[in-house]
């Protein structure tokens, strides 16, 4: 049987394929917060609430254009693309930029342009939502979870985890824990 959390995923991904735009790592954080809501009562409402609201505030960004052509959109798409597939090991700044044929500064500005963060933020995000389900649907270790996403030291995983979530690791994992079963 489908989990919630897969089914609101493949619904997600229809949306967006049916709207022509992609999911960015800050929808994917937001819907990750929302699947592992850690309060109770009024205080789960409000917060609920307040991430609906993030999910709207995204929606209305991502269809304002930005001022690129078709071929400065695909190679941001495609630098998007190489971040996620290789987010473990992912190749520096320049050397994406001449994977994707363009350079440095082009390609900051195109990942501002399209995802509101740069290519390190947007890593950052991919990392940190792949953490997200690793500890919500699996029973890896934080340091195995850290090393899955690309963090060689579990404080530095944990450090960014809990600016990115609001919670660490570990906190995070034993309110998600009921999701894994």
């Amino acid at each position: 049987m489908q989990s919630l959390s897969d089914k609101l995923y493949a619904d997600l991904i229809a949306l967006q394929y049916a709207q022509r735009q992609s999911i960015t790592p800050a929808t994917e954080r937001v819907i990750g917060n929302i699947l592992s809501c850690p309060y109770q009562g009024s205080t789960r409402r409000t917060y609920l609430t307040q991430q609906a609201l993030a999910l709207i505030a995204l929606r209305f960004e991502a269809m304002e254009s930005p001022d690129l052509n078709a071929t400065d959109l695909a190679t941001i798409h495609q630098a998007a693309a190489i971040l996620r597939s290789q987010f473990v090991n992912p190749p520096s700044i320049e050397t994406l930029a001449r994977q994707v044929a363009t350079n440095r500064l082009k390609l900051n500005q195109g990942f501002r342009a399209v995802y509101g963060t740069t290519p390190f933020g947007y890593l950052r995000d991919c990392r940190l939502w792949q953490a997200q389900r690793l500890l919500m649907m699996t029973e890896l270790s934080i340091n195995e979870v850290a090393m899955a996403v690309g963090y060689s030291c579990r404080s530095k995983f944990a450090t960014a985890f809990r600016k990115y979530i609001g919670i660490n690791p570990k906190a995070f994992q034993m309110h998600s824990l009921p999701l894994a079963s």
